[in-house]
């Protein structure tokens, strides 16, 4: 897993089902805390692994922020670049 702490105060990361995720985090005095409720997740099945037949014939292997606080860029171990932006919608609980 890569992840990220973007400008917004999310953790930002890509679990193995090829979904970009995003987790708010708290400052709790001298510590950080996951804001309760606060996952949301974009899935970029689509975008990882169309070209390759699907389901784990290909991943991510790199994330990083893009020039906009909303893009998310990502790198593919079969070399599939893409950018995403990340308007998520919320969920109480990870896909």
């Amino acid at each position: 897993m890569y992840a990220y702490a973007d400008e917004k105060d999310n953790i930002v990361y890509v679990d193995a089902n090829h979904n970009l995720n995003f987790v708010h985090i708290v400052r709790n005095g001298n510590s950080w805390a996951l804001k309760e409720n606060s996952f949301t997740a974009i899935h970029l099945g689509r975008a990882v692994v169309a070209h390759c037949g699907g389901g784990t014939c290909d991943s991510v292997v790199a994330l990083n922020p893009g020039s906009s606080a909303d893009d998310v860029w990502f790198v593919t171990q079969n070399a599939v670049v893409g950018v995403v932006t990340a308007k998520p919608e919320k969920s109480s609980t990870p896909n």
